[in-house]
């Protein structure tokens, strides 16, 4: 805890018991401070997971398309009318 937080609660304090209270607030940051990092290692660990399960969906995705025969295909117009118009395959969605 920084030297300003104390002060700051010891300025502000309106109570009886300054010892205990200042003690009970510091219990208090000490327990906020642990679990943001106990979240943050959380949200660490769902991004890990996130990227590990798109990248094996995407692997699953490709082995599909590359099967695939691409028996009909869906023109897809550029709408803008410049050349990014393309094919898509109806059956696994690759674009062609």
């Amino acid at each position: 805890m920084t030297k300003e937080i104390i002060a700051k609660f010891v300025r502000d304090y309106k109570g009886v018991d300054l010892p205990g209270d200042l003690y009970a607030y510091l219990l208090v940051l000490e327990g906020i401070k642990t679990e943001r990092s106990r979240l943050d290692q959380e949200r660490r660990r769902i991004d890990s997971d996130y990227t590990k399960a798109k990248e094996s969906w995407l692997l699953k995705l490709r082995a599909l398309e590359e099967r695939c025969p691409h028996p009909d295909t869906s023109f897809c117009a550029d709408p803008s009318g410049n050349n990014d118009s393309y094919y898509v395959c109806t059956y696994c969605g690759k674009e062609l």
